[in-house]
Parts: structure tokens; sequence; C-alpha cells
């Protein structure tokens, strides 16, 4: 079986790589297709593959670019067409990658793993959203089978229950631990991490004051740039950028809880908390929320921040509550997608795909 790996973008590391890297332990000699590539951007096995691409790898540094070229997004797409010899494309898509040019007898499995034109905001990014929507909506007809990585998403893209199956973004469980006892009895449990990509200028500084007005400590976590005036004003300590598993980990594990905002983006940090035993303050809805809507997730309006964290129960070190939220994300083990995408393998196309 010939097969390629599609993805949108190789700009940045995000939600969707690590999936990929999954899919390349699989089938050991696919090459990536994708929309624009920077070289060495995401280090590993990605890198070590043939990778092709269109004439927007010259132009783009991040995935917030889209939204400035989308006039070319249809001619770019165009450019990177997957040869009629290969026998199964397999499709790790934010929106736009399931719409790469193929033969008609090459199958394809497309997962939507999360949207990447609600990165941003604004006149142009608003565009930007209507455009993917409509490409998405459109070219999602091409693929022979879809996963989507939970409801709220397929909702969005207008994918009707029996058009898709229910596969939830996966998580390296295994450089998520769970401290062993000993070592979080003697956690201080007393930093809030704030995702920061989920909040906006005037919703962080609301935060902050909230945050402020109580006593909270606290650190943003995450891409932070669109924050850039905050941050000069409250200094670089505040403000821990993206960190790798191997970082993060250890730091979110002694965290109070997590703040997730009300804008629009990844919540794989949501279940990365939650798989270190520690709560989730949410302030808005987020994809695959209908997954974790148990143990530890703590919705409140942002007026309302510092009465709940007066309420020590919520933030609880019981054994048996730290247990229950890890078990909620349980499903999302990435051994468990590794499972699925070594049946399709052994079972063969026409077993996988039907005649």
């Amino acid at each position: 079986m010939k097969v390629a790996i599609t993805v949108d973008h190789l700009l940045a590391r995000e939600s969707v790589h690590p999936i990929v890297e999954k899919c390349l332990e699989v089938f050991e000699d696919a090459p990536i297709f994708t929309i624009a590539h920077r070289p060495k951007a995401i280090l590993g096995p990605i890198e070590m593959r043939p990778i092709r691409s269109s004439f927007l790898s010259r132009l783009m540094q991040s995935p917030s670019d889209f939204s400035r070229y989308q006039a070319l997004l249809p001619g770019a797409v165009k450019q990177v067409p997957i040869s009629c010899s290969y026998d199964l494309i397999i499709n790790i898509s934010s929106g736009l990658s399931q719409g790469l040019p193929k033969c008609e007898q090459t199958k394809q499995l497309t997962y939507l793993v999360n949207d990447l034109s609600l990165q941003g905001k604004g006149l142009r990014y608003h565009l930007f959203k209507t455009y993917c929507r409509s490409f998405a909506k459109k070219s999602l007809a091409q693929a022979d089978k879809i996963w989507v990585s939970s409801d709220e998403l397929a909702s969005r893209f207008d994918l009707l229950e029996g058009q898709y199956e229910l596969v939830p973004a996966l998580l390296n469980l295994a450089e998520l631990p769970l401290f062993p006892t000993g070592m979080r009895q003697a956690f201080a449990f007393r930093d809030l991490f704030v995702n920061a990509p989920s909040f906006g200028e005037k919703s962080a500084r609301g935060l902050v004051d909230q945050l402020t007005s109580c006593q909270a400590p606290f650190v943003f976590i995450g891409e932070d740039a669109h924050l850039g005036p905050l941050k000069s004003e409250l200094g670089d300590d505040k403000f821990l950028g993206n960190r790798c598993l191997g970082e993060f980990a250890p730091l979110m594990a002694q965290a109070k809880a997590l703040v997730h905002g009300v804008e629009s983006c990844d919540a794989t940090p949501v279940f990365e908390s939650m798989a270190l035993g520690r709560p989730v303050i949410s302030l808005g809805d987020f994809d695959g929320q209908s997954l974790v809507n148990k143990e530890g997730l703590i919705r409140v309006a942002l007026d309302a921040i510092g009465n709940c964290l007066t309420q020590s129960d919520l933030f609880t070190k019981d054994e048996g509550d730290i247990k229950s939220m890890r078990a909620q994300v349980q499903g999302m083990h990435d051994l468990k997608f590794k499972g699925k995408i070594m049946r399709l393998k052994s079972k063969g196309l026409n077993d996988y795909f039907g005649p």
C-alpha cells in the first residue's frame, strides 16, 4: 500500500503534528504534502521525510499568515497535487488540506482535528473564516471516510451524525504522568496557569485585574505574541511562552488550576491539565468539552472568578478526584490512536473503505 500524509502546514508545532508523527511511525516510507512548510520549524521525524509544498512556503512564517495570503490559497492548494500512484491519503486537517488535488481512485481518510480559521480576530480573520468554512465544506466531499476530534467541531463544519466517526485528539500520556502521591502532597498548588491563546488583549486585562484584586498568583503559558502590550507591562516573568511537554508537565502538575478563556483556540492544554490531575477553570466553551464535563471542569464568568478561587474544595488534592480527572482523557491516549492507524494498515483498503 503506497501512502501519502497531508497536513495544512509545517510552520510551527501545533496539536496536529504529533498526530502526523504517529502516522509516520506506522507508514515508514510515506512522504508529506502540505500547503506551507518552513524548514526546521518542527524538529523530529517530520523533517526527515520528503516534503512537498506550495509557493506559499516562501511567503509564510507562521499559521497566522494564512489569513494574510487567503487570496492565494486556491492557487496554492492546486499546486500540491498528489500522484495517482498513491493508494491512500491520510489527511490530518485543520480545515484546508483535505482539498489537495488527488485522483478519483485514491482513497482518502480525513481526520479533522481543529479549525485553523479561528486563529485571530478582526475583519481580515472574519473574511478568512468565511473562505475556510466554504472551502472546507466543499472539499470534505472528496474524503472517503471522515474522523473528527469533537462533536462541536463536526457541527461547525455542518457534518451530521453518521457522516463522521468521533476520534478524540491524541495526548502523549507517557509525557503527562501523574506524579507520585508523596510528591503531589508536597506541591503548593498555588499559581494559576493561564492559557494565553484563549485570551484576547481585552479579556486578558480583565482577568489580570480580577486575579490581582484577589491576590491570586498567575502566569500565562502558550503563544503570547498577541498579548505584547500586556506582556511589556507585566514583565517576562509572567509569561512562560510555548513549552515542550517535558517542561510543561512538571510545572502544570504543581499549578492550582488552568484558566481557559473565551477566545476560540486549540484546547489541548485543557486536556493536558486534566491528564496531570489539575482542574480547569473555563470562562467559555471549547471543542471537546463534552468529553471532560464530569470531573475537574469549573465553569465561571470572568467577574466571578474571585469567588471561585475561595472555594478550596474545587482545587482538591484528593487522590480519587485526581485519578477521575485523568480517567476522562484516557480515550485520547496516543497509543490508542496509533492502534487505529495500524488496524487500517492491516485491514487493507477494500476491507476498510469497501470496494
